[in-house]
């Protein structure tokens, strides 16, 4: 009696030590009457294996459900990411975390760049709205926040559609308005004002002595200096002209 060589399997009443070939999906060690699948989670398109290390781990991005495959069942569900071997389409330990979006056949869970995303498992990113910001949190993005440009003492903003930040308003305007979506909230700043938004400034400082501040006003020096037989006090937006008498 001879044992059956390794590759190949000997059924009962074999004649021949290579009696059948070790047919894909399955490896034959040596003296053995049936094949061996390979095992969940690998697969193999090749014939004549004999261990089953040479068994190929399932491709990342894809899952292998049973044993003996040829090739993966197919790919990771959305929603999920397989970077690692995976007998399951959706594996619980690599579910799409929120701040996350994950398309089919993922290897890992990509960050939303623009946008947000508040729920896990899920395939795309959601479009942050108009009138709304996604800020950054812990590196992520997992919700909207009203855009308040009433909330900041300094800034003056609004938030576009798709926009995950806030986006400044000129020097020379400003914004008290909850929800503002476009360059048109922004305001012209009132006369006897100037308006320089900008972080660590009051949005609205008075005008200089000196100086006349009118409507849309963004340096200290507002739009004009105080002319000859005109004084001009603190915030105001127009020249005062001297008493009679006086010069």
């Amino acid at each position: 009696m001879v044992a059956c060589t390794a590759g190949y399997y000997c059924p009962l009443g074999s004649t021949s030590a290579t009696q059948t070939a070790c047919p894909a999906g399955h490896y034959c060690p040596a003296g053995v009457g049936v094949p061996y699948p390979c095992p969940r989670g690998t697969f193999s398109s090749s014939t004549l294996l004999t261990v089953d290390t040479q068994c190929i781990t399932c491709s990342v991005g894809s899952y292998c459900q049973l044993a003996a495959l040829t090739a993966p069942t197919g790919s990771c569900s959305a929603g999920y990411f397989c970077s690692t071997k995976h007998n399951v389409a959706r594996p619980v330990e690599e579910e799409c975390p929120a701040g996350y979006e994950c398309s089919v056949g993922s290897t890992d869970k990509t960050i939303c760049s623009s946008g947000y995303q508040d729920q896990l498992r899920q395939s795309s990113c959601k479009t942050c709205p108009a009138g709304f910001k996604c800020p950054l949190d812990t590196g992520i993005r997992t919700k909207k926040v009203m855009c308040d440009a009433s909330a900041d003492s300094n800034l003056s903003f609004y938030c576009p559609d798709s926009n995950t930040d806030t986006v400044s308003c000129n020097a020379g305007f400003y914004s008290t308005s909850m929800l503002s979506s476009s360059p048109s909230d922004c305001q012209t700043c009132p006369s006897g004002f100037y308006c320089l938004n900008s972080a660590g400034e009051d949005k609205f400082k008075s005008c200089p002595a000196g100086y006349v501040c009118g409507p849309g006003s963004a340096t200290a020096t507002g739009t004009a200096e105080c002319l000859s037989g005109f004084y001009c006090p603190v915030g105001f937006g127009a020249m005062v002209p001297c008493t009679p008498g006086k010069y």
